[in-house]
């Protein structure tokens, strides 16, 4: 008996292993060039506010002297400033013994009025301005005044919330 092999009719092909090209070394892309960045500068509007310039504060507590500049990180530059000196006394506690204890406590801010909120904070802790400084009673321009939490604490230690929460309504936009 001789048995034939069954066919489908369907054709057989042979199962070929695919072929991968290799990967790209750590090589950098090519990248094409992009055009220069053009840089549009307007011209200020009729009736526009003015920039405010930067305000640069030196607190001097005893013999020691404390700097803040307007970044808005810690509040106005005063208040900055007022942050580096606890921050440097190590607790509000410290801090405020070492407020008590300076016979001198001067605000230098020359390029522009300290404003009212800053003015109550720093008047109640005892600061005075320096030649050359002006002590305001008007609010500042920009967004609403606020103290960091150092200051906070530290009119809170010294029985000072009141004056705190004062300078924050007056600085309320």
């Amino acid at each position: 008996m001789n048995k034939k092999p069954i066919t489908t009719g369907i054709p057989t092909f042979p199962i070929q292993p695919k072929t991968i090209a290799p990967r790209p070394s750590a090589v950098a892309p090519q990248v094409a060039s992009l055009p220069a960045v053009i840089q549009e500068t307007r011209r200020p509007r009729k009736g526009a506010k003015k920039p405010q310039r930067k305000a640069v504060v030196t607190l001097t507590v005893g013999g020691q002297e404390y700097t803040g500049t307007s970044s808005g990180q810690y509040g106005h530059a005063e208040m900055e400033a007022l942050r580096k000196f606890i921050v440097a006394k190590g607790t509000a506690a410290q801090a405020w013994r070492a407020l008590n204890a300076a016979v001198r406590k001067k605000v230098h801010c020359p390029n522009q009025p300290v404003c009212g909120s800053c003015t109550i904070i720093l008047e109640a802790l005892g600061f005075g301005p320096k030649t050359g400084t002006v002590f305001s009673t008007k609010k500042s321009g920009g967004v609403s005044w606020g103290a960091n939490m150092k200051v906070r604490e530290l009119m809170e230690h010294g029985d000072l919330f009141a004056d705190y929460q004062r300078a924050l309504r007056v600085g309320a936009k």
